[in-house]
């Protein structure tokens, strides 16, 4: 076998033990969140659970990055593996033990929530030591199918899980999907770039500099910004989906609306495995997003779950091409010694839009656009004969203002020429990778 050909093997290795890790992560995450909501039905505390799971992953972003450029990626994430794997297992000892008090759970989970935090950068930094340039957008795919994989998967595993057995075998699941990983990553050797981390720079100085490296290249800095931006918008509709929904239809007109959406969200990610994604990425990639926007607007029109069901399939099928697209150029463009730190500082930014949308999406909806259109609201006797009135229509006209603000997005990022030129005004990072030899990219 060629040297490539070890090198994408070591990759899909890698690939199949991180995504039985998301997929056993999210499993937990899904079968915690319901046994929280079964307990006592405290929207306080399932909130607070929430917030373990996103705000360290946040604030641990800018330590993470220097960590991963410094140290060898394979090592970071075996040892952020190794810790998750750890808490899971004192976790399973409290619960079999009868010694679990809900603040376990918390910081279970908040340790989880860091270990994530260091092990997505750091994934996404070795894909560019492990995978030849002309197949970023492929790699990208896969991880997007990881990712679709857990989100389609992680709801019935969980309900089968807990109807089948009981709370300390989801955590045992969780368990075995870290060995998993550990255990794919043990048979894979992954280069270690030469980098300045290793020339005593300050590690307050190394914080930053992915910021600074952004801040140098206006192309890469706006691509950010616009990507945050849409990150946003998108937390939104995912927040007041479920609502929107049931305001004219039951739970199980919701889990197919879900369900099939995930579909999509696979669908896009498998077709960006196989295609790679538009040869022209950032045009590509606007364009889908326009279509994106269509769809969202035409999506409200009707109180429908079909036609809600189709649009959300569409949706986040071009969702995984997106980013997937977008996701090969940053990988293409950061040197290798930089992509811990840019990859740690996008993840912060990425995710702290999160809790963002969360905080607004029931004001938006409740205080203002859901009394818009009342049945006796300002907007009914205009926006409301196309839209219709009553529970819900305010939040179909959000999606219709959110997909106006995407359009607008768009045509901002198409008039940027910094951002419209990145693929041919920043030249791509070292075009020679640290390469293992035919018998070195997997161990033994």
């Amino acid at each position: 076998m060629t040297g490539r050909g070890h090198e994408l093997a070591a990759f899909s290795i890698v690939w199949f033990g991180q995504t039985i890790s998301t997929l056993g992560s999210a499993v937990t995450a899904f079968g915690f969140a319901v046994w929280l909501l079964e307990r006592d039905r405290s929207i306080s505390e399932f909130g607070a659970y929430s917030c373990c799971g996103i705000v360290p992953l946040i604030l641990i972003s800018p330590i993470a990055g220097p960590l991963i450029d410094r140290w060898n990626r394979r090592s970071v994430l075996l040892a952020s593996n190794a810790v998750a794997a750890v808490s899971s297992f004192v976790l399973w000892a409290l619960l079999v033990t009868g010694r679990l008090h809900l603040w376990h759970m918390f910081v279970t989970t908040a340790i989880h929530s860091v270990m994530s935090g260091i092990q997505r950068p750091a994934y996404s930094a070795a894909t560019a030591l492990l995978v030849p340039r002309e197949h970023y957008g492929r790699a990208a795919g896969m991880i997007g199918l990881s990712e679709g994989i857990a989100q389609v998967a992680a709801p019935m595993l969980a309900a089968a899980l807990l109807g089948m057995m009981t709370l300390p075998s989801l955590v045992l699941f969780d368990l075995f999907s870290f060995l998993s990983a550990m255990g794919a990553l043990a048979l894979v050797r992954i280069p270690h770039p030469v980098h300045v981390a290793a020339s005593g720079e300050p590690f307050r100085r190394r914080i930053i500099s992915g910021w600074r490296y952004l801040r140098s290249h206006r192309g890469l800095l706006f691509l950010q910004a616009f990507l945050a931006a849409s990150n946003f918008t998108e937390n939104l509709v995912v927040v007041l989906m479920a609502p929107l929904v049931l305001s004219f239809a039951d739970e199980t007109a919701l889990g197919r609306v879900m369900s099939i959406g995930g579909s999509g969200l696979l669908m896009g990610a498998l077709a960006m495995s196989a295609w790679g994604g538009p040869r022209r990425r950032i045009r590509g990639a606007l364009v889908l997003m326009s279509l994106r926007a269509l769809v969202l607007v035409v999506a409200v029109l009707r109180q429908e779950t079909l036609l809600l069901a189709g649009a959300t399939f569409v949706s986040l099928a071009l969702m995984e091409i997106v980013l997937g697209s977008l996701q090969a150029i940053w990988l293409e463009k950061i040197p290798l010694a930089l992509q811990g730190r840019v990859f740690a500082l996008r993840q912060m930014v990425a995710m702290s839009t999160v809790p963002v949308a969360y905080l607004l999406a029931g004001p938006l909806a409740e205080g203002v656009f859901e009394p818009l259109m009342a049945r006796n609201g300002a907007l009914a006797g205009t926006v409301g004969r196309l839209l219709g009135t009553g529970p819900g229509r305010g939040i179909a006209l959000l999606f219709i203002v959110l997909g106006a603000v995407n359009v607008v997005l768009v045509s901002i990022a198409a008039l940027t020429p910094s951002l419209m030129n990145v693929e041919t005004e920043i030249p791509n990072a070292s075009p020679e990778r640290p390469r293992l030899g035919a018998t070195q990219a997997l161990q033994g």
